[in-house]
């Protein structure tokens, strides 16, 4: 990227219109592709059968456009799709959208014909109102006019609408401005000239060209970008050369500096006032005289067939160039065209029967071969022949430059021409189909029916729902929200408890979790009953009485029932005087006696069910580890701390 970006201005514009040029035929094939008409031609072994089939497939396809909805609504709503977009890029007031989408569509069907399509006319639209900054809805004629002439002449997107939108505000009409264009090509072909070539350099200069007064108007313009191209230079060249001249005090001192280099420089450009007038009004002229003054200075060597030229010549170019502000190189290959040029006219003239532009167009397409001029050709039996200048006659010199007809739409002729057999089928389809469309368009139909039911149901669903904002009241989402927070907060007073019961009955233990044991708060008395799981407990009908619990020496089962420690030991490790007896008999008491660590396994997990029926389980790991955290904040701080610290914690 780094080097692009170093490359002069004209050679970025080279590169970018060789990738342009290039994604031109790439999109043709990928349009070719999507085509919904395939031909025939060329299926089989007999061509006029698949050209009938061909033909007769694209008329049946035709007539079933014409009575199949869902392809033209399909079709329609592309279309509007494209205007749409367009009014929108262009600033267009939404009550002249309906006029964009008549002349888009008829400009769509006129363009398909000639191998545009919709994207087309989209960019045509959206480059001239770019260029003018007005928002003008181009007819369709208008918007073909303008893509012909990029078609026909190859240039670059945004050149052709632009063209137009300079010659506009000349006060030149669309139609004017598309006949003087087609007069450029056909003039340009006649002579021999690259049309495509002669247009880009027009377009790439009208800006400038439109700030200078030309005698002649549009057509002094078109004759110095024929004149440019002819030289093998560029319009800007010319156009700086006549700022040389522009004002008096200069136009003296650089005629002054020519009129001492001599010969044809001297001749050329040694009046000043004569010099200054055609710099002010006809600069065409100016660039001819260029062309005259550099035609004799190089020598065409018969030694070697090549011209040479002299070591004085170029320095003569060289001072000239820098009086006219033009590059050395430049003036040289300027000087080999119009040598080259000049001698070819010496040749034709002295037969009597050409014409001036005749030996113009054959001196700018001829070429050296053995030391002699020649120029190629195709005669009237399609045979290629080369023939010397000195030998053509005047039925040669018509068949060498066929010079085209000023015919009506001479640019559309070539663009239709262009097409192959296949594609002028296509094409034909498609503009027929759009055209169709254009006339009885059933998305538009569709659209103006349906707006008033969509903007009737919008404005019911916004009625709606303000009713439904107006009746809904806030109090009682806050009172809701306000219930949620206070089970939270009865939540949290059970686990507090829970926590408390806890301390009291484990705190100053060292406990290993291991062995799988529930543990539950009675919600009747908030006491802590433990319970295995695992444990099968009879069904009885009525709760076993408490006759045996007079020490304490009981066990709570989670179905109410009390289960002696010395009757029944159905808990690991619940003896009478067994462990978790002696730990129960030390809470319960809060005595203060010593009682050496003693492991007492639990696995699974505690379930905590609260008066308000809250439900909450903490798994065995989890309370091995809170418990471990309570007994070390013990020892910490020499005494059990709160159940709201541990909670926090």
């Amino acid at each position: 990227m780094a080097a692009f970006d170093t490359l002069p201005p004209d050679e970025q514009i080279k590169i970018l219109r060789a990738e342009i040029d290039q994604l031109k035929i790439d999109m043709k094939d990928l349009n070719r592709e999507a085509e919904n008409f395939s031909s025939n031609i060329g299926k089989s072994k007999n061509i006029l059968k698949d050209y009938k089939d061909t033909v007769s497939s694209m008329v049946k396809s035709m007539k079933e456009f014409t009575y199949d909805t869902s392809r033209q609504y399909k079709l329609a709503e592309q279309l509007a799709e494209k205007y749409k977009e367009t009014s929108i890029s262009i600033g267009l007031s939404v009550h002249r959208t309906a006029d964009l989408s008549t002349q888009f569509k008829g400009a769509a069907a006129i363009i398909k014909e000639f191998g545009g399509d919709m994207g087309d006319v989209q960019a045509i639209y959206q480059d001239f109102a770019d260029s003018s900054g007005r928002v003008r809805i181009l007819g369709e004629e208008e918007v073909a006019n303008i893509y012909k002439l990029g078609a026909a002449t190859n240039l670059m997107g945004t050149e052709s609408a632009q063209l137009f939108e300079t010659l506009e505000m000349m006060g030149i009409s669309n139609e004017s401005a598309s006949k003087s264009m087609e007069d450029v090509v056909i003039s340009s072909q006649k002579i021999g000239l690259n049309s495509s070539k002669v247009m880009k350099e027009l377009s790439k200069n009208m800006n400038s060209l439109q700030s200078y007064s030309f005698a002649n108007g549009v057509k002094g313009m078109t004759e110095m970008a024929k004149q440019a191209v002819k030289m093998r230079l560029d319009i800007a060249d010319v156009i700086g050369m006549a700022d040389k001249f522009y004002q008096p005090e200069a136009a003296i001192e650089a005629a002054a500096n020519l009129q001492m280099l001599g010969g044809d420089i001297a001749e050329a450009f040694g009046d000043p006032f004569e010099t200054m007038y055609l710099a002010r009004n006809k600069p065409e002229e100016l660039a001819k005289r260029l062309s005259d003054m550099t035609e004799n200075m190089l020598q065409f060597n018969e030694v070697t067939g090549e011209y040479e030229l002299p070591a004085e010549a170029r320095m003569q170019l060289k001072s000239a160039g820098d009086q006219l502000g033009i590059d050395v190189q430049k003036m040289t290959e300027m000087a080999r065209q119009t040598a080259k040029l000049n001698d070819a006219k010496t040749l034709l003239s002295s037969k009597g029967m050409f014409t001036d532009e005749e030996m113009e167009g054959i001196g700018n397409m001829a070429r050296m071969q053995d030391g002699q001029m020649v120029v190629d050709f195709v005669d009237e039996n399609g045979e290629k022949q080369t023939k010397a200048l000195e030998d053509l006659t005047s039925g040669h010199a018509e068949m060498i430059l066929k010079a085209p007809q000023n015919e009506e739409d001479y640019m559309g002729s070539m663009l239709y021409e262009a097409q192959t057999t296949n594609q002028r089928l296509q094409n034909m389809e498609k503009s027929f189909e759009l055209g169709f469309v254009k006339d009885i368009d059933v998305y538009r139909q569709m659209e103006e029916s349906s707006v008033k039911s969509i903007s009737s149901l919008n404005s019911t669903l916004t009625t709606s729902l303000e009713k439904i904002k107006e009746s809904f009241d806030q109090s009682l989402l806050a009172e809701q929200m306000e219930k949620m927070f206070d089970q939270g907060a009865v939540f949290d007073d059970e686990m507090t408890k829970l926590l408390n019961k806890i301390e009291n009955v484990l705190g100053g233990s060292s406990i290993d979790i291991n062995n799988p044991e529930t543990i539950t708060i009675d919600e009747v008395t908030g006491d802590l009953k433990v319970y295995s799981p695992n444990t099968t407990i009879e069904e009885t009908t009525s709760p076993m009485p408490n006759t045996t619990d007079t020490d304490g020496d009981f066990l709570s089962r989670n179905d109410g029932r009390h289960s002696s420690f010395t009757s029944q030991d159905d808990v690991l490790g619940a003896k009478k005087g067994g462990v978790i007896d002696k730990l129960l008999n030390q809470a319960l008491n809060n005595t203060s006696t010593n009682t050496s660590p003693t492991n007492v396994n639990l696995n699974g997990e505690i379930r905590i069910t609260g008066a308000s029926g809250a439900i909450a389980s903490i798994k065995a790991p989890e309370l091995r580890k809170m418990v471990v955290d309570i007994i070390n904040q013990k020892d910490r701080n020499g005494g059990t701390i709160t159940s709201k610290q541990v909670y926090d914690s």
